[in-house]
C-alpha cells in the first residue's frame, strides 16, 4: 500500500521541513527539496518508473533491431524518440510527459532528417541486359494492338511481349524499333525508312 507523504514546513524561513504520514504518524526530517522528492519516490514506489523505463526500453530495441533488418530509414527516429522517453522515465517525469516526448521527438526527427538523408542515399541503378535492347530494331512476330492486349516481337533471337508507343496497330512482319523495355514488355515504334 501506497502512503501519502505531507510536507510541513518548521518555521516559514527553515529550509528543512518534516515529512509524515497522512495517518499523522511522523515520517522524519528532510535536507531540503530534493530530499522531499527522493523520499517521495521511495514511498511511492519505483515500480512505476521502473515499468515505464522498461517500456520504453522494449520499444527503443524493437525499434533498433527493425532498422538494422531492414535499414529502410523507417523506425529508427521512434528509436530516438524512445530513448528520449527513457531518459524522462529515468528522471521521473510523468508518462503524459514521456509520450509527448516521444512524439514530438520521433515526428521532428522525422521531418527535419528524413529528406536530407534520402537524398544522401545512394542510387546506383544498374543496367540490366534487357537496357540494351533499347534503340535495336525487331521484327514482329504476332499483330500488336495495345487495345486488344495482343503483340510480340523478336528482337536479337528472342521472343518478347510487346505494344506500341504510338499506340497504333503494328501488322505482323514490320520492322520496329524498341524504345522501351518495361519488366518483360518491348515498347515499339515502326522503322522508318
Amino acid at each position: 500500500m501506497v502512503k501519502i507523504i505531507y510536507i510541513i514546513l518548521q518555521k516559514p524561513l527553515d529550509k528543512r521541513v518534516g515529512l509524515c504520514y497522512n495517518d499523522g504518524t511522523e515520517y522524519g526530517i528532510a535536507r531540503n527539496a530534493l530530499h522531499v522528492k527522493m523520499i517521495y519516490i521511495a514511498q511511492k514506489g519505483v515500480s512505476a518508473m521502473v515499468q515505464a523505463m522498461i517500456v520504453w526500453g522494449i520499444i527503443f530495441a524493437a525499434a533498433v533491431v527493425a532498422e538494422i533488418v531492414t535499414f529502410q530509414l523507417v523506425t529508427i527516429w521512434f528509436a530516438a524518440g524512445a530513448l528520449g522517453a527513457f531518459i524522462a522515465a529515468a528522471l521521473g517525469a510523468p508518462v503524459y510527459v514521456q509520450a509527448i516526448i516521444f512524439t514530438v521527438l520521433s515526428a521532428l526527427l522525422l521531418v527535419v532528417t528524413r529528406p536530407i538523408l534520402k537524398n544522401l542515399k545512394v542510387r546506383n541503378v544498374l543496367p540490366t541486359n534487357a537496357d540494351g535492347e533499347v534503340g535495336k530494331l525487331a521484327v514482329v512476330t504476332e499483330d500488336i494492338d495495345n487495345t486488344g492486349d495482343t503483340g510480340r516481337v523478336k528482337i536479337g533471337g528472342v521472343n518478347w511481349r510487346a505494344r506500341s508507343s504510338a499506340d497504333e496497330h503494328i501488322e505482323k512482319g514490320t520492322s520496329v524499333r524498341v524504345t522501351a523495355i518495361e519488366g518483360t514488355t518491348a515498347f515499339v515504334v515502326k522503322e522508318t525508312l
